[in-house]
Formats: C-alpha cells, sequence, structure tokens
C-alpha cells in the first residue's frame, strides 16, 4: 500500500513538473507569437505607408486580425485578388511612363549638356574674375601694408616731434624764466644805477657850483690883487722916475 502511494506521488509530481515545464513553453509561446505579432503590426504599418504613397485606386489597406487562424485571417484580407492587380496596373503604368519620359531624358540629358558647357564657360569665367579679384586682392593688401606702414612712421614720428616739442617747450620755459629774472635783476640794477647816478650827479652838481663859487671868488681876489700891484708898480715907477729925474738935475 505505501509502495503505491510512493507511485502515485510520484507520478504527480512529474505530472506537476511535465505541467510547469508546459506552462513555460506555453509562455515563452505566447511572448515570441506577441513578439511577432508586434512585428507584423510595425511591418503593417510600413507597407500601408508605402501603399498610400502609391495612392491605389481601391484604398487598399492591411488591417490585422488578431484572432485570425491563417495569413489570410490575419492580415483581413485576399492580398493576391485586390492587391496583386493593383499593384500589376501601376507596374505597366509606371512603364508606359519610363518610355514617354525616354524622349524627355534624352532632352533633359541633351539640355544638361548645353548646360554643362554653359556652367564651363562660366567657370572659365569665374577663374578669370577670380584670379582679377585675387590680383586685387594682394594689391589691396599690398597697398594696406604700405598704408600701415606709413601710418607707423607718421606715428613714430609724431611722437618723436612730440617728445622733441615737449623738449624744447620746457626750453623756452626755461628761457622765459630765466629771461623773466634777468629782466627783473636788470632792472633792479637799472634803478639801482639810476639813483646811484642821479645822487652822483647831485653831487658833483654841488662840488660844480662850489668850485665856481671859489673861482668866482678866486678871479675877485686876484682882480683885487692885480690891481694893488699894479698901483703898487706905478707908485714905485712913479717914484723912481721922480728919483732919477732928482739925481739928473
Amino acid at each position: 500500500m505505501t509502495r503505491e502511494i510512493q507511485v502515485v506521488e510520484r507520478d504527480i509530481a512529474e505530472g506537476e513538473s511535465r505541467r510547469n515545464e508546459m506552462d513555460e513553453k506555453a509562455w515563452k509561446l505566447n511572448t515570441e507569437v506577441e513578439r511577432n505579432y508586434r512585428e507584423i503590426e510595425a511591418l503593417t504599418e510600413q507597407c500601408n505607408h508605402a501603399i498610400r504613397k502609391l495612392k491605389l485606386q481601391n484604398h487598399f489597406q492591411l488591417v490585422l486580425n488578431s484572432k485570425g487562424s491563417s495569413a489570410a485571417e490575419v492580415i483581413g484580407v485576399d492580398y493576391k485578388t485586390m492587391l496583386k492587380p493593383e499593384l500589376t496596373a501601376l507596374a505597366m503604368e509606371a512603364k508606359k511612363g519610363m518610355f514617354s519620359n525616354a524622349e524627355e531624358r534624352i532632352n533633359l540629358q541633351k539640355q544638361s549638356h548645353d548646360n554643362d558647357m554653359t556652367i564651363e564657360g562660366k567657370k572659365v569665367q569665374c577663374d578669370s574674375l577670380r584670379a582679377k579679384i585675387e590680383e586685387a586682392e594682394s594689391k589691396v593688401d599690398l597697398l594696406r601694408k604700405e598704408t600701415e606702414d606709413h601710418a607707423s612712421r607718421c606715428a613714430t614720428e609724431t611722437e618723436k616731434t612730440k617728445k622733441e616739442l615737449a623738449i624744447r617747450e620746457q626750453q623756452v620755459s626755461l628761457l622765459e624764466r630765466e629771461a623773466k629774472e634777468l629782466l627783473m635783476n636788470s632792472e633792479e640794477k637799472l634803478r639801482t644805477t639810476v639813483k646811484w647816478s642821479t645822487e652822483e650827479t647831485q653831487l658833483c652838481a654841488q662840488e660844480l657850483w662850489a668850485l665856481i663859487d671859489g673861482v668866482s671868488q678866486y678871479k675877485e681876489f686876484m682882480t683885487s690883487t692885480i690891481s694893488g700891484i699894479r698901483k703898487d708898480v706905478k707908485e714905485i715907477t712913479d717914484g723912481v722916475k721922480q728919483a732919477h729925474e732928482a739925481s739928473l738935475q
């Protein structure tokens, strides 16, 4: 009895293990199906987007049916009877368009060739113009350099002239100050000299007047003396004469 219970328990355990395995496989399968379904949805959206660009007459659109058991049921329509004829007609129309566009393509190629020739001519003109522009730019650069050099020299000369003017202004200021001091000293000396000269002149005048007075007095004295001498000489002469005359008698 115990052995039979063990067998039953083992069978139950194996059954649960197989059920767990089946559940896991079913879960993996469902996951795979869901992933594939999402991929199909993405492809369906891309397909519908491409179909809308084609602008089919029957306005065909794919609509997925998640409950379908076949490809036609999942897609929802019979694409062979609805989509393929439209695609075939579209291909034929495209083929006709290709033939009708052949001449246009040839004309476009001719126009493209003509345009290439025109562009080549324009390119030659552009190259010539570019060369002239480069030459002009080179001349402008040279002129700019010469202008900058001239401006630099002018700035240097201006700075040098400013320094020289500043030095000369200092020298002139010094000379003006010295001249002013010399003028003040000269004026002071002149005033002193004039004052001294005036005093000397006055002194000399006083001495001259005193001398003139002395000379006048001396002249008067000499005149009086000479007159007295003359008188004495006359008296002596008269006396001698009388004495001589008396001796002769």
